[in-house]
């Protein structure tokens, strides 16, 4: 169980924004002496009694001025930590942020850990660990559905089903414990009303858990592997797809002999284009290094583009990898179409579906592009209500929804509602890690290191 531990009263200090040439650069304290580190920090002309969610203007001096600020404090609870805070809105010039935070340590603040700020939040009950979680997702979030998913989550929206959900697994618990303890003096449990709770709520995690994979395509992005024989124009379609000189393009076979990434957003939807080293007999070890990881890419993929080269006859090896390729996530790509053609359509399933490319002219891509969408969105949500959930939440729920499982047996079975009872507990217990109530402080460290420092 993590416990709160009120001994630590330090008081922290970091830059929030990110570091850079900017306009304005923010540095936040949080912590019992941020309003006396303003009062020391700020030079204004007004008086500096420092009233909560009010902003002041000032200087911020050593012997000459440092920069010319704007503050605002805000007194615990209303603000992100929980704690009183001040934020102090500087030009974004590191020299001076670095300078600013000093003075600011000199007053008695220490510089923060990673997390730290929302880590606070969290142990003062401001947010709690679905929300805290989600602040990661908000900064990461680099397409439209992402983006909305998460900052849903940031909302409480999830926090709220999954505490309607133990609500009413309580409301039961609380019923069958009753029966146990004053068995002459509470009417006995009905066990279909026992079973129809269960079966409700373990449908309401199931709706939650079938967003899991639609959410790591949200959060990572839809994988696509570009395969095919070396020179067929892998390289020039990935090219065209990102709009810039990613991939060396050369007229020698074998020039890529490692997988090569980058993301690209197409509309809503963010795509991790992976361009492979050619499928064919290895005339060098790294040439058969690159081989092997194409392979195992091609495992991994979401989406796969198949490149065939128009001007030749396709192989039988070409021939066997359209066979064994799924048709609902795969491109065939017939590519060098501003070339002589030599390719039979018929035998890649007529022209039907596939998709004609001059690469490097950029003709086809636009085609392509919208083929890629359309696969993609066959397993993205369409709701845009819909959760999102990463790996620590998803099994947190796949544990209640077993305890709530082998809980229906034993009322099926016609258990003892003692033994029922430990199931539907377990299930709240998993719900309540799950929302950070019940977690282990270990488990809480590790997720706030993922955070950068200043958040």
């Amino acid at each position: 169980m993590f416990h709160v531990k009120h001994s630590d009263q330090d008081t922290i200090t970091a830059i929030i924004t990110p570091q850079g040439r900017g306009g304005v650069g923010i540095i936040r304290i949080s912590g019992p002496k941020s309003r006396e580190i303003l009062s020391k920090l700020l030079k204004t002309p007004v008086s500096k009694d420092f009233a909560s969610h009010r902003v002041y203007h000032g200087w911020v001096s050593e012997e000459r001025n440092i920069d010319e600020v704007i503050a605002y404090y805000m007194k615990g609870p209303r603000s992100y930590t929980g704690e009183d805070v001040v934020e102090i809105c500087c030009h974004a010039s590191q020299v001076i942020l670095d300078k600013v935070i000093s003075k600011i340590i000199g007053f008695g603040a220490r510089l923060a850990d990673r997390g730290e700020f929302t880590k606070r939040a969290f142990i003062n009950g401001r947010i709690d660990l679905i929300q805290a979680e989600a602040v990661v997702d908000v900064i990461s979030a680099n397409n439209k559905a992402h983006s909305s998913r998460a900052i849903e989550n940031l909302s409480g929206r999830l926090s709220k089903n999954i505490g309607e959900i133990k609500s009413r697994l309580m409301g039961v618990s609380a019923q069958i414990e009753a029966n146990i303890d004053f068995p002459d003096d509470i009417s006995e449990t009905n066990n279909n009303e026992v079973l129809r709770v269960l079966m409700e709520e373990a449908s309401n995690i199931k709706k939650i858990l079938s967003t899991a994979a639609e959410g790591r395509v949200i959060r990572e992005g839809v994988r696509v592997a570009i395969i095919g024989r070396p020179n067929v124009g892998k390289s020039s379609i990935m090219n065209a797809i990102l709009k810039s000189e990613r991939a060396i393009v050369t007229d020698e076979a074998g020039t890529t002999r490692d997988t090569i990434e980058e993301v690209v957003n197409l509309g809503e939807i963010s795509f991790v284009i992976c361009d492979t080293a050619g499928l064919r007999r290895p005339k060098a070890k790294a040439e058969e290094a690159g081989i092997e990881r194409t392979r195992k890419e091609m495992a991994a993929a979401d989406i796969i583009i198949i490149v065939l080269d128009g001007t030749k006859k396709l192989s039988e090896d070409e021939k066997g990898i359209i066979k064994k390729s799924s048709k609902s996530r795969t491109a065939v790509v017939v590519n060098k179409i501003d070339k002589k053609r030599v390719i039979n359509l018929r035998e890649i399933g007529g022209a039907s579906g596939v998709i004609m490319t001059a690469a490097i002219e950029g003709r086809g891509i636009e085609a392509l592009e919208k083929k890629l969408k359309e696969i993609a969105k066959k397993g993205l949500p369409v709701d845009d209500n819909e959760f999102i959930i990463n790996k620590r939440q998803e099994e947190c729920l796949i544990k209640a929804d077993k305890e709530i499982a082998d809980a229906m047996s034993a009322v099926e079975k016609g258990m003892p509602f003692d033994v029922v009872g430990v199931g539907i507990k377990n299930a709240i217990y998993s719900l309540d890690q799950m929302t950070g109530v019940a977690v282990d402080e270990e488990i809480i460290n590790s997720i706030f290191e993922r955070f950068c420092v200043g958040k």
